[in-house]
């Protein structure tokens, strides 16, 4: 980042404010400045739709300002229909808001605009959990890792779900998928982790504590690290 705004002068205005934005945010951490500097580009360059996908993560994530943040996810939508990200975020933004059912709406656009995507139907199925709608959270997640069997978050989510409807056999058999889906270590840790909840949730220990003991690292080391 250093090295980019040493030679920032050489690039293109836009480039140039882009550059400079990036550098205060992640190494000055002025969120103000950087969304002074966003502004101007939303401002100088409005056909840009990055530049408006830009303040509406500003204002959804750092300043919680949700209909700011509507605002500029939807001018960026208006000059593209079919930016995906924005979708997602754009149907975040409602679901935080508990309109559910505007949420499902970006979801399924999005969806729709990229059908080989396992992220909208997980977010779906988020959705659905949110409304207590168990069974179409489950079938939404289950259609997520048909496109996608290796995805943590689904995988783990679904395994909660099922246990939360008593199906412990089933929620067991996703952790297993999760842990053998992997080779990064901190993945399967996860799986090992919850595996050794439900377990000992079902009364028993023994079985949790060799999930734990078992693990790529066990749950003392790591709460120790941390």
């Amino acid at each position: 980042m250093q090295k980019a705004m040493r030679y920032a002068g050489k690039a293109t205005d836009k480039e140039k404010l882009l550059i400079e934005a990036r550098y205060v945010q992640g190494v000055e951490k002025n969120q103000e400045k950087y969304l002074d500097l966003i502004k101007q580009l939303a401002q100088k360059f409005p056909n840009d739709k990055k530049f408006h996908f830009f303040l509406g993560i500003y204002y959804q994530q750092v300043a919680d300002e949700k209909e700011k943040a509507i605002e500029a996810y939807s001018r960026a939508l208006s000059l593209d229909p079919e930016y995906g990200v924005v979708l997602l975020q754009l149907g975040s933004v409602y679901g935080q808001l508990k309109d559910y059912e505007k949420a499902l709406e970006l979801f399924e656009r999005y969806a729709g605009t990229s059908p080989g995507d396992a992220n909208p139907l997980d977010s779906m199925a988020s959705t659905y959990y949110l409304m207590g709608d168990i069974d179409r959270a489950i079938e939404k997640y289950v259609d997520a890792l048909d496109l996608k069997p290796d995805f943590r978050d689904s995988l783990i989510t679904v395994s909660y779900l099922y246990a939360l409807k008593e199906d412990y056999s089933e929620a067991l058999k996703r952790l297993d998928t999760l842990i053998s889906a992997t080779k990064l270590p901190g993945i399967q840790l996860d799986g090992y982790v919850y595996q050794g909840f439900f377990d000992l949730w079902l009364g028993r220990t023994a079985a949790a504590l060799d999930k734990l003991r078992t693990s790529p690292m066990s749950l003392v080391t790591r709460l120790w690290r941390a």
